[in-house]
């Protein structure tokens, strides 16, 4: 991933289903990056730790993003494994239980993995999935957008 003598900064989102939280993440992470102007070469991906490969955004994650200048109508879902784990150097997840999940399997990504709220450095909280609650996801898809927009510098610091 990394050409000899220049460090490709990375980061690498994750969920649950790989349908909604993250893929909005990463597009709005994208978007802010394409928007600052930077020139720098990034790596931005999402995955999921409990999902099946090539399954499509929900339809709530798609208009979420319609509505804000996104577009992720060719997002498709892939589980988190060891080599996409290992291609970046920051990983954000959205629930406590997500990074114990992925520490306990993959102990060597421990120093990389932060949940979406501690990026902040004040008290970290998960992001529900609105779909395991019930929640309202376009409230939840707006926090995750704000989280992102709010720290944005952070994120590009810490992805290299």
């Amino acid at each position: 991933m990394d050409e000899p003598g220049r460090k490709i900064k990375s980061v690498l989102f994750i969920c649950t289903a790989n349908r909604f939280r993250s893929p909005i993440a990463s597009a709005i992470f994208l978007k802010l990056l394409r928007d600052s102007g930077n020139s720098e070469p990034f790596e931005v991906n999402d995955a999921g730790t409990w999902t099946e490969e090539g399954l499509p955004v929900t339809r709530e994650a798609l208009v979420f993003g319609e509505s804000v200048g996104v577009d992720l109508s060719k997002h498709t879902s892939q589980v988190i494994n060891a080599k996409i784990l290992s291609e970046h150097h920051l990983v954000i997840v959205m629930e406590m239980g997500h990074k114990e999940a992925i520490i306990s399997e993959f102990p060597e990504a421990a120093k990389k993995v932060y949940v979406l709220t501690e990026i902040a450095g004040g008290t970290s909280y998960d992001i529900p999935d609105p779909y395991m609650l019930g929640e309202n996801g376009h409230e939840i898809a707006n926090e995750i957008r704000q989280f992102i927009i709010n720290n944005f510098d952070r994120i590009v610091q810490l992805s290299c």
